[in-house]
């Protein structure tokens, strides 16, 4: 148990939530509450799917069958501190509450349920399945419950009815038709309050881009989790050599080999674009690497993947799209920015 809390509890914490309290072997978080990022929704799930991929690591590390099971919902709560003079203690009760505890109680061994409200609120970053509807205790009509399968660090793609635009549309469409004539990109930076449809705008960029002949890439910046490997930069440069971000090592080493019979990838290059993919150096780059101090690791951090842009849209030309970029931080924005990232 106290290797089970000290797993989970920095998770919780790391994940811009708040540690509530412990129910027996239950740690319950609080996000959004009492501070909150404006990205709440997302932060719980993805805190709940690192969880359980911490509590394998620790049933291996034991030898014991350990299986978690956890549920997250979203409303409004009642919060308040609680306890005496000299101790006191922030707590939240209220509907959710209690609907975040029946769905993992519902939910099966090495399963996440989450709520409708957190569904819609993690729409495009989240992918999810229909649970059906549970009766919980409680509540008078049977509550909807979704499955999460996993978490996303691209953009989504997933296309709903586009209302209007047909200006921005037109300025898109030019510009593509600009970059396939003179061979020269452009950057659009699409900026807005939450919930004006800046998402659905960029997808039907892409569909049009696709439709133009262009190939699309597409990453999505977390402020939190994002983890080694799995950063921004790191899946677009998994997208441009075609490696899935499910796939294991086997898969970025053959997506490097195939790049590198094509010209898209040179040999020195190979220290840097091991380090985006969060692969084990080989015996002779580890040389480079502990040669090389952190300012040439960053300029080459930076130069190899505006590289490979650059020489993939010699053969076929390249929409780039990422998400939530207001959360960069300087590296990322520097590898975004870089003068051949952008041409």
């Amino acid at each position: 148990m106290g290797g089970f809390f000290e797993r989970v509890d920095p998770i919780v914490v790391a994940h811009g939530g708040y540690l509530n309290k412990h129910i027996g072997d239950c740690v319950m978080g609080v996000f959004g509450a009492p501070i909150s990022y404006g990205n709440d929704a997302v932060r719980a799930v993805h805190a709940a799917l690192e969880i359980r991929d911490a509590v394998s690591e620790l049933a291996e590390v034991h030898g014991r069958r350990l299986q978690i099971h956890a549920g997250v919902a979203a409303g409004q709560v009642v919060a308040s501190t609680t306890g005496s003079v000299t101790h006191h203690e922030y707590t939240v009760t209220g509907e959710s509450v209690n609907l975040a505890s029946r769905l993992a109680a519902a939910a099966p061994p090495g399963d996440i349920l989450i709520s409708e409200a957190v569904m819609r609120m993690t729409r495009g970053k989240i992918d999810c399945v229909d649970a059906g509807w549970l009766n919980v205790k409680g509540f008078a009509e049977p509550v909807r419950a979704w499955q999460v399968v996993r978490r996303r660090t691209e953009a989504s793609t997933e296309a709903e009815p586009l209302v209007g635009r047909h200006a921005e549309l037109q300025i898109f469409g030019a510009a593509t038709a600009s970059c396939r004539a003179s061979g020269r990109g452009q950057a659009f930076y699409v900026r807005g309050e939450a919930g004006i449809g800046k998402t659905r705008l960029v997808e039907e960029f892409q569909r049009v881009a696709r439709y133009g002949g262009f190939d699309c890439h597409s990453a999505l910046v977390l402020d939190f989790g994002g983890g080694a490997g799995r950063d921004a930069i790191g899946a677009l440069v998994r997208s441009l050599l075609h490696v899935s971000l499910t796939d294991g090592p086997a898969a970025s080493h053959a997506g490097l080999d195939s790049a590198m019979a094509a010209g898209l990838v040179h040999q020195d290059e190979l220290v840097f674009l091991n380090d985006l993919l969060d692969l084990p150096q080989p015996p002779d780059l580890r040389v480079l690497v502990d040669a090389m101090d952190n300012e040439a690791r960053r300029a080459g951090r930076i130069r190899v993947p505006a590289s490979l842009v650059q020489r993939a849209s010699c053969a076929q030309p390249i929409l780039v799209v990422v998400e939530d970029v207001h959360w960069a931080d300087e590296t990322t924005l520097a590898q975004l920015l870089s003068g051949e990232m952008k041409n």
